[in-house]
């Protein structure tokens, strides 16, 4: 037990990161992830993607969703508990990245996940269930302008299939709330 708490105290301490206190904020956590690599934006989603279905608090429990924000080589993570709406945790988070200059954004919900496991019952294997990962992405940056969204078919942790998005589904609308009035929008339009 001693070895699991030390465990998660030194994870805790990986990510006290000097940047994680430059700008007053809510987020969960800091990561330093360098310079986007080669596939850049299409390769940080991915990144993101796959961190946010292995999101795990230290206590135990998972997040219901998850909003990732790029500035420079930082990455900045913000949950959203079970109890709160996306929106409310968008229309904050937007609040708290006014100043983020170019900024790239990915935003996921794992409600389905929870439900999945539920219908599934308390003897399925975890690994073997499918669920549907509604997510949205967004860049705003000198070097990409875009936006990518859809909802991905996972099972377990791998992504099996995917479709689009609805254009009108309250998920879009919430998500699109992050970078709702950024100066960024203006400065980098949609390519």
């Amino acid at each position: 037990m001693a070895d699991a708490i030390d465990q998660e105290i030194a994870d805790f301490a990986d990510h006290l990161v000097p940047e994680a206190f430059s700008t007053a904020s809510t987020a969960y956590r800091v990561d330093l992830l360098g310079p986007p690599g080669p596939d850049g934006f299409a390769g940080w989603i991915q990144r993101c993607r796959a961190d946010a279905i292995a999101a795990r608090y230290p206590v135990g429990g998972t997040p219901s969703g998850v909003v990732y924000v790029r500035r420079g080589d930082e990455r900045w993570r913000w949950d959203q508990e079970p109890c709160c709406e996306l929106e409310w945790l968008t229309g904050r988070v937007s609040d708290e990245i006014a100043a983020f200059g170019q900024p790239w954004v990915f935003v996921c919900s794992l409600r389905d996940r929870g439900r999945a496991l539920d219908h599934a019952g308390e003897t399925a294997d975890p690994h073997a269930v499918t669920w549907g990962l509604p997510w949205y992405a967004e860049a705003r940056s000198d070097t990409v302008a875009r936006v990518l969204d859809g909802i991905d078919e996972v099972r377990g942790s791998e992504v099996t299939g995917r479709q689009p998005l609805p254009h009108r589904s309250p998920f879009k609308r919430s998500a699109r709330r992050v970078l709702f009035r950024h100066p960024s929008r203006r400065a980098y339009r949609l390519r």
